[in-house]
């Protein structure tokens, strides 16, 4: 099947190298760094899409809109609905479900009660997390 020679590659380059054991011993015990590393993607191209002038184009569209100016009033929850989602994403990504509260943050509050939102997720919680399942395709199916 197509694909099979890249596993092949990736798992003889991964029992010579210890590098992607390094990498993998550090993400599983820092594994706030996939969300870091899941939540800068989207902002980076939000960022990158500001520095074209993406932003000035975005409010010109709202103003010549029917809605006028009023649709600028939207934008903060806009915003708020796409960071949500960047983050619920990020937590389903790593097989934590955004909708739980999690053991031990019953006392936090704001931005920590987003279990009590709905999930704005793009994938659903995965089971093996993301990065497991890329580990075994490293290690050429084994886990």
């Amino acid at each position: 099947g197509g694909g099979g020679g890249v596993r092949a590659a990736a798992a003889s380059a991964a029992e010579g190298s210890g590098a992607t054991l390094a990498v993998e011993d550090y993400i599983n015990k820092h594994p706030s760094v996939m969300s870091v590393i899941a939540i800068c993607f989207p902002n980076g191209y939000m960022l990158y899409q500001h520095r074209k002038g993406g932003t000035g184009h975005l409010i010109n569209a709202i103003l010549k809109s029917p809605v006028g100016v009023y649709g600028l009033f939207a934008l903060p929850l806009i915003g708020l609905a796409m960071e949500k989602s960047f983050y619920d994403t990020a937590m389903s990504l790593q097989g934590i479900n955004p909708n739980e509260r999690q053991p031990g943050r019953e006392r936090e509050g704001f931005p920590s009660g987003g279990y009590a939102l709905p999930s704005l997720s793009f994938v659903p919680v995965l089971d093996p997390p993301i990065f497991q399942r890329v580990m075994t395709l490293v290690h050429g199916g084994r886990g």
